[in-house]
């Protein structure tokens, strides 16, 4: 289990590009936990999407108007600025027998989101920056950066070709699972990494069917550190390189209805295998198929997506077994009257990890897991009170099984927060 931890957090925001609680995220097909930003991006990041899940942003939400954007040209701003101040009871997420510090840190977060009003085509771009200063620990202060684009070439009414890359500077969470906690191997600063990604792909439709198929690349590169006691931390044996190609079939059933097949590959590539920290290989490929239905009802102003099949992977150490899981997913939006919105989701993904039992008797017996299952159930809600006051909340809880040793982690993420428009483009939350 997860120790909690308590986050109380303020911010002031000056948001000409929106002036609304941004609508949640749908949740990632293959999302990264062990490497979460410890602060939010932009509210409204250029995504770059799954082959398997369409993330559009939700149709019913939010409940505050958004801000239509600046006129640039041919392009519409969404310039962003967000000063936050968190109090922080155990900014190493350690166990109550643990090194538990308490701490406050300062975020300032500007970003800047472009977006085409053409008619035909499309092309988005996205900037931003978090940078964190602690009060009394500033070895865990850190400079997180992103750049990148998407775009979209409309050949038809009905075809497209779509891409997009995108490049950050982010660093692990302290209470990542995979982030080292003993004094011998705990980096003295958090462990800073960057994350290249790009993707590339086509959609076209006869009649009611649909095909949407394409190609995505992602790339880690873990830096360096050193520990508490001042021993050399090489990193280089997490750096990897991750592709999938895939494709999706869908027959339009009707207006409200979607019903779709999908299949994509799973190929995870280490730089470097073999080392005194992972002295096995880490490679790994396998493939996620299911089925699934789309729905959208204006009138009950509900929308969204489900689906269920199979997860597969097969790794190249002899001592890892392979993997064969039910995989599912959902995302579904309802919007039960004019002043609240309701978000609901179910996201399962393969993760990697570093995580092992320790060596028993000895140093060198040690047991690595092979992956992490996640498993996440979780809701989101906004209500406005008044023409100038929004609540929102939140709740999900994560099951992480570790593959290959007997270890599973829960943890449970629940929150609440107020917004008040000073402005239409002020608020304070």
């Amino acid at each position: 289990m997860k120790p909690l931890a308590t986050q109380v957090s303020a911010a002031l925001i000056v948001a000409p590009m929106i002036a609304s609680a941004a609508p949640p995220e749908t949740p990632p097909v293959q999302a990264q936990p062990e490497i979460k930003a410890g602060t939010s991006q932009s509210t409204n990041p250029v995504v770059v999407p799954s082959l398997l899940t369409k993330q559009a942003q939700p149709p019913f939400l939010p409940v505050q108007q958004e801000f239509p954007g600046i006129p640039w040209g041919s392009f519409l701003a969404f310039p962003d600025l967000v000063l936050a101040a968190t109090y922080d009871d155990n900014i190493y997420g350690h166990g109550s027998g643990g090194d538990v510090v308490e701490d406050t840190v300062f975020t300032l977060s500007p970003s800047l989101v472009l977006k085409s009003s053409w008619n035909r085509h499309a092309l988005n771009f996205d900037v931003g920056a978090d940078f964190d200063r602690y009060l009394r620990h500033d070895q865990e202060n850190v400079n997180d950066y992103w750049a990148g684009f998407d775009g979209r070439y409309d050949v038809s009414t009905v075809s497209n070709i779509f891409g997009g890359a995108r490049f950050s500077h982010d660093h692990e969470d302290r209470s990542s699972p995979d982030a080292p906690t003993d004094t011998t191997t705990r980096p003295v600063e958090p462990t800073m990494f960057d994350h290249s990604e790009s993707h590339l792909g086509f959609t076209t439709g006869v009649g009611k069917f649909r095909i949407r198929a394409g190609g995505t690349y992602d790339k880690y590169n873990f830096k360096d550190g050193s520990s508490d006691i001042g021993v050399n931390l090489d990193n280089d044996f997490r750096d990897r390189e991750m592709h999938s190609v895939g494709a999706r079939a869908s027959y339009v059933y009707s207006a409200n209805y979607e019903f779709f097949a999908q299949y994509a590959t799973d190929s995870r590539d280490y730089k470097n295998n073999i080392s005194a920290s992972a002295p096995f290989n880490r490679d790994s490929d396998g493939y996620r198929v299911a089925a699934g239905l789309k729905f959208r009802h204006t009138k009950q102003a509900v929308s969204g997506e489900i689906f269920a099949g199979s997860l597969q992977q097969d790794f190249n150490y002899a001592g890892f077994s392979g993997i064969s899981k039910p995989y599912f997913g959902a995302h579904v939006n309802w919007r039960p009257n004019s002043l609240t919105g309701l978000t609901g989701f179910i996201d399962r993904s393969l993760e990697e990890t570093t995580v092992f039992l320790p060596g028993t008797p000895a140093p060198g017996d040690e047991i690595y897991a092979s992956s992490s299952l996640d498993t996440t159930y979780g809701f989101e809600v906004e209500r406005k009170l008044t023409g100038k006051l929004t609540i929102n909340g939140r709740a999900a809880y994560t099951r992480s099984e570790y593959q290959n040793i007997n270890r599973a982690d829960e943890i449970i993420d629940a929150g609440a927060g107020l917004r008040y428009y000073v402005t239409p483009v002020v608020f304070v939350g």
